[in-house]
């Protein structure tokens, strides 16, 4: 098998070596078509990317030889570092003699390519482009019409295998998450978010994070890591998040100027994402590191390969990039030969061709010489690419699922290859649900906790429900705050015994597209048609939310929850949170100490009250509302996780993924039980941990259901 691999490897060197133009076929008979491809890279990396897309494209011809049709690509460089950058893809994305856009090749820019290509439906196939954010944002967009196709899955996978890596070397109880301060950056932002809820999964004690905004603060950050006992060093890891190959330069530079060695001792050992692979910073690094980066699949060659032209092991996102050229060709192949409309429909058909499954064509000429006889013959191969199984996501096509990884140790000037690492033992498996789905654990609750209390009989129910954010940028929140209303109606409530509490700015606000119309999914029913909103949430205090609860009747609150020992109450809250217990209240801030201040004060208002809470770091409410008899309560997320948004139109989310999950169940269920209840939002409200408190103080999460609020 060796012997055959060198041979392989030695015959594709001598033809890449060739300078021959990329041409169908000495055949004058040949039909050829050229496609305009703008490709999106950065200028710094062109002298060692360009060489991968020739060696694409001679291949595409090569494979096409004896066919009586045939593709070429005429490719377009953009230097994706341009200051001009913006007005560049606005010229290509407005310009209909373009096929489609290869690029960019950082996260950072996808959005903006993304948006631009959207508005004429040119396609755009990202190599490298990993952030979760992307692809959540997009997947939405691409359900009815894909266009933006990213090779490769999302930063959650990525997240996995870097703690994976650490937890394998060490023991390392808490990681250190080192990244720039601000969210600006998609990809930065990607693993703010999902850190903390995969650490959690791999058993991790906490993350900690150091956020720096220029070279002065990141200094300050190591120095105080620096400074911390040995033992905690011992204990811990850095996860270095580096928006930028400058960053990496900084970090480096700091390591230098403060004499710091990374031995454990002194200072942790430092583990980096797939940019501070890269080989502009080859010859400028000074210091040992560890990370991973895009790769090719091992069974497909293509690493050996590229290492036999280049000497490099890893070269992060070029088996990807490889493939943009080879999945393009075949889908315009496609395209002319079943007559389809869209560059697009082709490329999904393509890709949908592929299940992973039985003989697969690979990216060599032999291989894809069949393959393009396959389409010319009216028939569509199962494909395999230098990245690996060219399987997608089913459902949106935003991601190839099994993607491969590298893992490298950066010593001596350079980078070594250590091992592949792929989240599915194969590329068969799609190993997220709708990209972002994780296998998540979730609490058990031990039959010897299968109690009751005695309560007083059920007489009446009332609910509050509150959207404590303002604005269109926040419109999810209270959507999923008129949905629940809806629920609510539906299950018998009148308006008398619901507390409405929104801004109500939504249905009318001048960038809405739908006029008047509030809903949680596209083209669902219009939520906003009859409410009665009691209160805007900027005219309330935390103390007027304390007589709500109480039923004090003041000229503030006339609206209040009339209860007593015989009354339900279903408490639902959406809206944004932060660390420590403080969630955010219209323009201002309340504490889970006045949370629990109100909900302590009316006991004597409520028999059973369910807090639903949905928020970023809900969890660090739950925590202080322990003790309080008769009150359970929900969270989408534990104290230090963000909750998440999944449900999209446009640019806008129009509901958050735990709320869904609760609401769906709910309403295919209004007995469920609140163990069944929470078993599904655990497992469903993927990328933080759906959490339950103070049900020790409720009763049996076997017995009690939904039913006592909404049936």
């Amino acid at each position: 098998m060796r012997t055959k691999l060198i041979f392989l490897f030695t015959i594709l060197f001598l033809w890449s070596c060739k300078d021959e133009s990329p041409t169908p076929s000495s055949s004058q008979n040949v039909e050829t078509t050229s496609y305009k491809v703008a490709v999106i890279m950065p200028q710094e990396i062109w002298g060692s990317i360009k060489p991968v897309a020739e060696q694409a494209l001679q291949n595409v011809v090569k494979a096409q030889e004896g066919l009586a049709k045939s593709v070429t690509m005429n490719l377009e460089w953009v230097d994706e570092s341009a200051e001009n950058l913006k007005d560049e893809v606005y010229r290509i994305t407005h310009d209909n003699t373009y096929a489609a856009i290869i690029g960019p090749k950082y996260s950072r820019h996808a959005r903006m390519v993304a948006k631009e290509s959207l508005s004429y439906r040119i396609p755009v196939l990202m190599p490298s482009v990993t952030s979760a954010e992307i692809q959540r944002i997009y997947a939405g967009s691409n359900r009815t019409a894909p266009n933006i196709f990213c090779m490769s899955e999302s930063d959650l996978a990525q997240c996995q295998a870097i703690l994976s890596i650490i937890s394998h070397q060490m023991y390392s109880s808490f990681v250190m998450l080192l990244c720039r301060q601000d969210d600006a950056d998609d990809y930065v932002t990607s693993f703010k978010s999902y850190l903390p809820f995969l650490a959690r999964e791999l058993g991790f004690r906490n993350v900690l994070t150091y956020p720096f905004k220029d070279k002065e603060s990141m200094r300050a950050q190591i120095k105080s890591i620096a400074g911390d006992n040995v033992l905690a060093k011992f204990l811990s890891s850095i996860f270095f998040v580096p928006a930028t190959t400058q960053e990496m330069l900084w970090l480096d530079e700091i390591l230098t100027e403060e004499g710091i060695k990374q031995d454990y001792v002194n200072f942790p050992r430092i583990y980096c994402t797939d940019i501070a692979s890269n080989e502009v910073l080859e010859k400028q690094l000074k210091h040992e590191y560890e990370g991973i980066a895009l790769c090719g699949s091992p069974e497909s060659g293509f690493p050996a390969m590229r290492k036999a032209f280049t000497g490099k092991e890893i070269q992060n996102g070029y088996a990807q990039f490889y493939d943009c050229f080879t999945l393009l060709g075949m889908a315009l192949a496609h395209k002319e030969t079943a007559g389809l409309e869209t560059v697009r429909e082709a490329i999904v058909a393509v890709m949908d061709a592929c299940d992973g499954h039985g003989d697969k064509l690979g990216w060599t000429t032999e291989s894809l010489s069949a393959g393009f006889r396959a389409i010319r013959g009216g028939q569509l191969p199962n494909m395999a690419g230098a990245s690996g199984s060219w399987v997608f996501d089913r459902e949106t096509h935003i991601s190839q699922l099994g993607t491969w990884y590298g893992h490298w140790r950066f010593y001596d000037g350079a980078y070594h290859f250590v091992e592949y690492l792929t989240r599915s033992d194969n590329a068969n498996k799609a190993s997220m649900d709708q990209l972002w789905n994780m296998e998540m654990g979730y609490r058990l609750f031990p039959s010897s906790r299968d109690y009751d209390f005695e309560y007083e009989p059920l007489q009446d129910r009332y609910a509050v429900v509150m959207a404590t954010s303002t604005g269109w940028n926040n419109y999810r929140h209270q959507a999923d705050a008129l949905d629940i209303y809806r629920m609510l109606r539906n299950a018998g409530y009148d308006d008398d015994h619901i507390v409405l509490i929104t801004e109500d700015d939504l249905a009318n606000d001048p960038e809405n597209p739908h006029p008047g119309v509030v809903h949680v999914t596209p083209d669902g029913e219009n939520l906003h048609l009859n409410i009665k909103n009691d209160y805007k949430i900027s005219q309330l205090t935390p103390a007027d939310l304390e007589n709500i609860l109480k039923g004090n009747v003041t000229e503030r609150t006339p609206q209040v929850v009339h209860g007593s020992k015989n009354t339900n109450v279903l408490f639902f809250w959406s809206g944004h949170g932060k660390y420590d217990g403080m969630l955010n209240w219209a323009g201002g801030e309340i504490t889970a100490e006045e949370i629990r201040t109100a909900i302590h004060g009316a006991q004597d208002n409520f028999r059973k009250m369910l807090l639903v809470m949905e928020t970023c770091y809900s969890g660090s409410v739950g925590e202080n509302l322990t003790g309080i008899p008769g009150l359970m309560v929900l969270t989408a997320a534990a104290p230090d996780e963000k909750s998440h948004a999944d449900v999209i139109e446009g640019n806008i989310y129009l509901s958050n993924a735990f709320t869904r999950v609760f609401r769906e169940e709910v309403e295919k269920n209004p007995d469920i039980t609140i163990y069944d209840l929470y078993t599904q939002l655990a497992r469903h409200t993927t990328a933080s941990h759906a959490m339950m408190y103070n049900y020790d103080c409720y009763g049996s999460v076997y017995n009690n259901t939904l039913g006592e609020y909404f049936k």
